[in-house]
């Protein structure tokens, strides 16, 4: 299953907080947005309006009434958020 997904990175922005506290009207002026990368598999999903990528794949797992594939550390991006996807060429051994 896994060589049916493609590898990519992921380039996008996230909302960022403020810690906590009272901060002066200047440093909030300069509070800005997060740039963020994630590199994972791209999972096909119906959803139009987002990205979904996965870091890990651990095949099939016999854990589960089924024999499944499996992965772990799923990020779902908002497509309004991405700044762009590169696709990533990788070797199997």
């Amino acid at each position: 299953m896994i060589d049916t997904l493609e590898l990519v990175e992921v380039e996008w922005i996230d909302a960022c907080e403020m810690e906590a506290g009272w901060h002066t009207l200047d440093e909030i002026k300069d509070h800005t947005i997060c740039p963020c990368r994630d590199v994972g598999w791209l999972v096909p999903t119906d959803r139009p309006d987002q990205v979904v990528i996965m870091a890990s794949f651990s095949g099939k797992m016999t854990t589960h009434s089924d024999d499944v594939d499996q992965g772990g550390r799923v990020t779902a991006i908002p497509k309004a958020w991405i700044v762009k996807i590169r696709k990533l060429v990788y070797h199997r051994d």
